[in-house]
């Protein structure tokens, strides 16, 4: 009689549920091959505006193909993390990437991993990370991610046409409490990068530049494809000219700024750099408002801010013959912004206007510089409390009113802010929508929709409040309003 083996039901068990974890690594590693990832870095509060953006620009764009994207539930505060179903993105992909207006700085991300230990025992494993996050395939992908990106931005060094064994250098930032510091995370990266990958490391001469960036327990770490923030570069000459007190993002200015050498002292700068100073990069939203050719007001408003108000208001998804208006238009950028949107450009008619004659002129000045077809813009000197416009025609009004010791003090903003509120309810059609930035007088706008939600049949003005929410924009933390217009009850 022959001998039957029995395998007890625990390692049988056992060995199904072997099967399956190899079997599901298997397909996730797959998975990763067939996706790119990439890492964004945004004003802090525009996080689901920049991913309206992304779904806009590459799943739905009026040119070209659409793509599968997906997003990550790694968001931060800031950050932005997306999927491109390609390996390898092609160049139509890469220029899509390039007019993303609302993010400031684009990077590929090599890897994201989570449970670190706030202790030092985490450098150890960050060290080691080269050899067994992703493989030498994951950072070679990035590298290549990189290397065209540069390309298709003109740059012809040897590192990036494959010639020369690249030179990088290791930046890091840190949230939360841990043991070590940002400098501990770089050099530790560094050394296993340079040991496992054998890519040569210097602080001043380098050719990229990996960004890890650990939030708590999760690190996150990406090659930047831009060379500079598209939000601090774009607006930085602008800002010291007009002596604005504004600071870039803290994520951003971390990544810059955390470890970074001075100029030498003498002769040719280095790579290292050259690389902080404005460069002209059709990359990114520095080619939307160019500040060396631009007139600036007193309190300049980023591009990229302007730009997130905009797609608030919903002028990407507006209908042909939407008239939109900027009542505080200022030097106008965020109707310039705007227009940099074929889309948007061919759909909708703007009217900037201002009270002062300053702004006016040099809102005009700017027009000129524009080509002709974003310069279709319509400029009006009037005030904001009583704007000369017909009731119920504009479908859009977008504007960053006045707040701050520059522009004003509380005693006016207390009766202009109510009369702004009033007219702004006047001029739309109804469900038309207002999209307001203000600072610490965002109380006066709460206000003003509560009383008029309390009074009912007698309201002048009554609105209905889709987005109440406030935004880092350096170290202010002004509040964005979207507001509908509700129509005005009928008595009986």
């Amino acid at each position: 009689m022959m001998n039957r083996w029995v395998i007890p039901g625990s390692i049988l068990a056992s060995v199904l549920l072997l099967g399956y974890i190899l079997h599901r690594r298997k397909r996730k590693k797959a998975d990763q091959q067939r996706w790119t990832t990439f890492w964004a870095t945004v004003t802090t509060g525009f996080e689901s505006i920049a991913r309206s953006e992304i779904i806009w620009k590459l799943q739905r764009w009026e040119e070209g193909s659409a793509m599968e994207v997906r997003f990550g539930h790694e968001d931060a505060p800031g950050k932005v993390i997306f999927f491109i179903e390609e390996s390898r993105p092609s160049g139509e992909t890469l220029n899509r990437l390039k007019r993303l207006y609302s993010v400031q700085q684009m990077m590929v991300a090599i890897f994201i991993e989570s449970n670190y230990p706030p202790s030092k025992e985490a450098l150890s494993r960050m060290a080691d990370l080269p050899r067994h996050a992703g493989g030498t395939e994951a950072w070679s992908r990035a590298l290549d991610v990189w290397r065209r990106w540069r390309r298709e931005c003109g740059d012809d060094a040897p590192a990036v046409r494959g010639q020369a064994v690249p030179v990088f250098r290791v930046t890091a930032a840190h949230s939360g409490k841990h043991e070590f510091h940002s400098t501990d995370i770089g050099q530790a990266m560094a050394a296993g990068i340079a040991g496992h990958l054998g890519w040569p490391a210097d602080l001043k001469n380098y050719d990229f530049e990996i960004y890890a960036h650990l939030r708590y327990d999760t690190l996150t770490v990406g090659i930047p494809l831009t060379r500079k923030s598209i939000n601090d570069s774009s607006v930085r000459a602008t800002e010291q000219q007009a002596a604005q007190d504004d600071q870039p993002d803290q994520l951003v200015s971390a990544a810059i700024d955390d470890g970074a050498q001075d100029a030498p002292a003498g002769g040719q700068p280095s790579r290292g750099w050259k690389r902080r100073k404005i460069i002209d990069d059709s990359t990114n939203s520095l080619s939307l408002l160019d500040p060396a050719k631009r007139e600036r007001s007193c309190t300049n408003l980023r591009p990229a801010v302007a730009y997130c108000l905009t797609l608030t208001a919903g002028l990407h998804e507006a209908p042909a013959g939407t008239l939109a208006a900027d009542p505080m238009c200022g030097s106008n950028t965020i109707i310039e912004v705007a227009t940099a949107e074929e889309p948007i450009l061919r759909r909708c008619f703007f009217i900037a206007g201002d009270s002062q004659s300053v702004p006016i002129d040099k809102t005009y000045a700017n027009l000129q510089r524009l080509p002709a077809r974003r310069a279709r813009i319509d400029v009006v000197r009037w005030t904001a409390e009583r704007l000369p416009l017909r009731s119920d025609v504009l479908d859009v009004i977008v504007t960053d009113m006045p707040f701050g010791k520059r522009l004003s003090c509380a005693d006016q903003l207390r009766t202009v802010y109510p009369r702004c509120l009033k007219e702004f309810h006047r001029s739309l059609s109804v469900e038309g929508r207002a999209v307001l930035l203000t600072g610490a007088a965002y109380r006066l706008i709460r206000r003003e929709i509560d009383r008029q939600g309390q009074l009912g049949a007698e309201a002048t003005h009554p609105w209905v409040c889709v987005r109440d929410s406030a935004i880092s924009m350096g170290g202010l933390h002004p509040v964005v309003f979207a507001l509908n217009k509700k129509a005005r009850e009928v008595r009986r």
